[in-house]
Order: C-alpha cells, then structure tokens, then sequence
C-alpha cells in the first residue's frame, strides 16, 4: 500500500511554507532589531479599516455629534404609544383627522381616523377652501391627510368641511358657528 492513501481516497498535500525573503526569513514580519514590527500590507489594511468604522460612525451621529438613537442597538426601542380608544360615531361640528379617500369634481370623500368601523363623508367643493376653488383637484389628493369638522349627519351620510379647520394644527377656525349650531340642534332635539 502506498503511505499517502488511506482507503480509496488520497490525503491532501500539506499546504506550501510560507514564502521567505532573500535573508531566509518570513517576509511577513519583521525583527524588533529592524524597526518594522509589522509589514506595510498589514499596517495599510489596520488603518483602512480604522477610517472605514469612522466613516459609519460619523454617518450614524446627528448634526450636534450625538449618536442616533435608532441606530445605537444597545438603546432599548421606546415602547409604543398606548392604544386610544376607538370611537364608534361621530359627534356634531366635531373636528377629526381624516386621509383623503377619492377625488371628485364636485368635492373629495374622506375617511375619518380613530373609529371602529369606517366613517366616510363627503367635502363639498365648496368647503375645500376659503375663496373660490373650481375643482377639488385643484386642492388636494388621494391619500391626503387633512383636518376636517362634522357638519351634518344623517343617517350613513356625513356633511364634512376643511375650510372651517387650520389644516395644519387642526384647530376650529368657526368656534362661534360651531357654539350657536349645536344650541340649535339641542333645542330642536328637545322640543321634537
């Protein structure tokens, strides 16, 4: 049998020596008595690597220097916001944030935030926007969010207005309208 053979499969050959300068050294490292501890490829991929790790660093940290708190993994995650509660209808001259769901020439429909079924009323064109606006393209689009206020409800449908609302904090540009039409309502309510 021949040494190198054991069974039917042959051993493989044992890997080269490592390859030697012209004084019989390995030319990978260098004595302390030449003052190179280590070589030049060596020492080039450290420092690449040292600039490469400060690059993602730098990329990672903020304008002020800080490092990002979504990319810093040893920062738990902030927990998440409590569940609101779910509406079941809404109420009268009550403002909500809705996303707009289609597009009309005579108005847009939108769907309300924040209930338990789907809540969908319709903005007429003249309720878009203070001032004239010829068509509700002109304003918004699909899947805008925008602040919307209750003015009429009967039965599935809604009556709902933008003009009356700041569309960016959602506040009621009509709280005097508001005040004197839900009076109005209650007495009606009431004497009915």
């Amino acid at each position: 049998l021949d040494p190198g053979v054991a069974g039917n499969a042959r051993m493989p050959p044992p890997p080269p020596p490592p390859p030697r300068g012209d004084d019989g050294r390995d030319h990978r490292k260098r004595s302390r008595e030449d003052g190179d501890y280590l070589d030049r490829d060596r020492d080039r991929d450290r420092h690449r690597d040292r600039d490469r790790s400060d690059r993602h660093r730098d990329r990672d940290r903020g304008r002020d220097g800080d490092r990002d708190r979504l990319n810093d993994r040893s920062a738990p995650p902030p927990p998440p916001p409590p569940p609101a509660a779910l509406l079941d209808e809404p109420e009268l001259y009550a403002i909500y944030r809705g996303t707009v769901s289609n597009v009309m020439e005579f108005g847009c429909f939108v769907k309300l935030q924040g209930f338990r079924a789907d809540k969908e009323g319709l903005v007429h064109v003249s309720a878009i926007a203070p001032g004239q606006v010829r068509s509700a393209s002109e304003v918004v689009k699909r899947n805008d969010e925008v602040w919307v206020k209750v003015l009429s409800l009967s039965g599935k449908r809604m009556s709902l207005s933008m003009r009356d609302v700041d569309q960016k904090t959602g506040a009621d540009l009509s709280p005097h309208l508001s005040a004197g039409m839900k009076k109005r309502a209650e007495e009606e309510k009431a004497g009915a």
